[in-house]
């Protein structure tokens, strides 16, 4: 976390696919003063992760060469996860792997993989059709 946060960037994504990847939105670094500061400019800007799985859960490997969460992220950017326009926002593709993961593990393994997310500031596209 500390490394991500000296990167200078106005909008952040990171997509954690490792077991109990979960724990990582849990950690805390920073002092008060920080946190307040560091939350009035995320307001303006975005900071999202998506992560694999709770911080109790393992993370499914070996679905078509591929962790089960970046299979459901490749899906969502080819296509699936976009709403009615042509852009693709961080919200779109939180919601559409928070939907269809569970759905796919419980279908292929019989376990039902629960993905994180942590969003702070406004939603961003990240990508188009």
């Amino acid at each position: 976390q500390e490394s991500l946060a000296r990167v200078p960037a106005g909008k952040a994504l990171v997509l954690l696919d490792t077991c109990q990847s979960g724990a990582f939105a849990k950690l805390k670094t920073r002092g008060l003063e920080e946190k307040a500061a560091l939350s009035r400019l995320v307001k303006s800007t975005g900071t999202a992760t998506l992560m694999a799985s709770a911080d109790t859960q393992v993370a499914l490997e070996g679905y078509r060469g591929h962790g089960l969460f970046t299979w459901t992220l490749l899906e969502a950017l080819q296509g699936d996860g976009f709403g009615g326009d042509d852009r693709l926002t961080v919200n779109e593709l939180a919601g559409y792997v928070e939907e269809r993961l569970p759905e796919v593990s419980y279908e292929e393994f019989g376990y039902e993989q629960v993905p994180q997310r942590s969003l702070r500031g406004m939603s961003f596209p990240i990508g188009v059709r």
